[in-house]
């Protein structure tokens, strides 16, 4: 398995591109965040306004988006974007609104791939779990040089993700 963190297989429902399973990644990072009270659909309207990602996600730098003005991602989206200090230009490949999303991406000497799931819990609130599998030369290098620094970045994206989209759902109360 590649070196980051333990790998839970989301890989049963929806598979990996070839060359990219977390069991083989030259580096993977696995994070998730429950949202409480907060629907699925919520969190995937704040998600796919890519290029309002840098106003809360501040490793996320120069997102543009190719052939689409309004700045959402859909399936196909081809964008490019700063991230971890390397520039990335991403599609995205997966896109079933409020279950899951997910872009590739090609960076110097390596290929990433990048996935969101939703879980929708009984109780109203939302598990979301992003995954990102890497290879090459540069993702070895870099999990060689900062171990930690994918999922430590990853969680911080979930955690910001969570106070935006919490400043912009209504009162709990007019739910």
């Amino acid at each position: 398995m590649g070196k980051g963190t333990e790998h839970k297989d989301t890989a049963l429902l929806y598979p990996w591109p070839k060359g990219l399973n977390p069991k083989d990644a030259s580096a993977y990072a696995y994070n998730e965040l429950l949202f409480e009270n907060i629907s699925p659909m919520a969190i995937w309207k704040v998600l796919i306004r890519a290029r309002d990602w840098p106003t809360y996600y501040l490793n996320s730098h120069h997102v543009r988006l190719r052939d689409n003005d309004s700045g959402d991602l859909k399936l196909g989206t081809k964008f490019t974007w700063n991230t971890f200090g390397v520039k990335v230009t991403s599609e995205v490949k997966e896109f079933i609104p409020g279950k899951r999303m997910a872009w590739d991406g090609k960076i110097m000497f390596g290929t990433i791939y990048h996935s969101w799931t939703f879980y929708d819990l009984d109780n109203g609130s939302t598990l979301l779990v992003t995954e990102e599998a890497q290879n090459g030369v540069t993702p070895v290098i870099g999990n060689m040089i900062f171990p930690r620094k994918m999922k430590q970045g990853h969680q911080n994206w979930l955690e910001s993700l969570k106070k935006k989209v919490e400043s912009e759902a209504p009162p709990k109360d007019s739910m």
